[in-house]
């Protein structure tokens, strides 16, 4: 059946108004899921998946985070035990600095006379330490209890070897020189050597 030409035009018309109207709402349900965001089940899986990546990550890099601590211990320890030698020369007294191997911390200080009182001065606030023992010269290796350093007004202290890590598993070691006050952080374990005048060389060649 042929319609007039006004009929189509109408026609036409209303196909136009129906696809606009259709569009309209497409655009506006599209918008309301933009907005709406995630649902709580993607919510969950994300999370459930960022679990598992930690979980495998993890125990990968503990270890590695824990060997750069220790060795960055190793080495304030070592400019610690530097300073408080320098300290003792300077002040032309005792530096006493003390490790304490059970709770896992050090610090030092010196003496000063007040009049008829001697009072304690602190030169390093306590600090903790993952240390694991300790050797000092002519001395047996100690796991326990604390250690007293005695830093002269002339600068000489005692040779000290001290390890880094949990029980037997040493990541690091620092050795102290008693006259020269010269330190060496070394990777692992390594040995005391006391009164060794080329002890760095002697250690680099084991």
């Amino acid at each position: 059946r042929f319609l007039s030409p006004a009929a189509a035009r109408a026609r036409a018309r209303v196909f136009s108004q129906r696809r606009a109207r259709f569009q309209r709402s497409f655009v506006r349900v599209a918008a309301q899921r933009t907005r709406r965001g995630l649902s709580l089940v993607e919510i969950v899986v994300v999370m459930m998946v960022m679990a598992i990546i930690l979980l495998i990550f993890i125990p990968l890099t503990s270890g590695i985070f824990t060997r750069f601590s220790e060795r960055d211990q190793a080495s304030q320890l070592g400019a610690h035990l530097i300073f408080c030698r320098n300290a003792a020369i300077k002040s032309n007294r005792t530096v006493y600095f003390r490790i304490d191997l059970g709770e896992k911390k050090y610090r030092a200080w010196t003496l000063e006379r007040e009049g008829a009182t001697v009072k304690e001065r602190g030169l390093v606030h306590e600090t903790p330490i993952n240390v694991a023992s300790l050797s000092a010269a002519y001395g047996e290796r100690l796991r326990d209890g604390a250690v007293v350093v005695n830093f002269l007004p002339s600068g000489v202290a005692e040779e000290l070897a001290v390890y880094f890590g949990e029980g037997d598993n040493i990541s690091q070691t620092l050795l102290f020189s008693r006259y020269t006050g010269e330190m060496k952080v070394v990777q692992g374990e390594a040995p005391l050597m006391p009164d060794s005048p080329d002890w760095k060389e002697d250690l680099e060649d084991q």
